[in-house]
């Protein structure tokens, strides 16, 4: 998996999160007023999502897990997967 920038959006009511290139979600925060709060580089969701929740100082981000309890490997950056 590579390595990627992600972006957090926000506006008074809400925020958004994703990956520099998905120009549709960006071109939608920007419609809608949003301007770019922050932003971050890792390898994968999981490991974004944690930093965001870092940044938003929520605490540990619980990734969604399959049924044999492992995070899925598309959104996980752990060896092995």
């Amino acid at each position: 998996m590579s390595v990627r920038r992600w972006e957090l959006w926000s506006s008074e009511d809400e925020q958004v999160f994703f990956p520099e290139d998905n120009d549709q979600a960006r071109r939608m925060a920007e419609e809608d007023g949003m301007t770019l709060e922050w932003e971050v580089t890792a390898k994968g969701w999981n490991a974004a999502a944690q930093a965001m929740y870092d940044y938003r100082g929520w605490g540990e981000y619980k990734p969604m897990l399959r049924s044999d309890g492992t995070p899925y490997p598309e959104d996980d950056d752990s060896p092995g997967h």
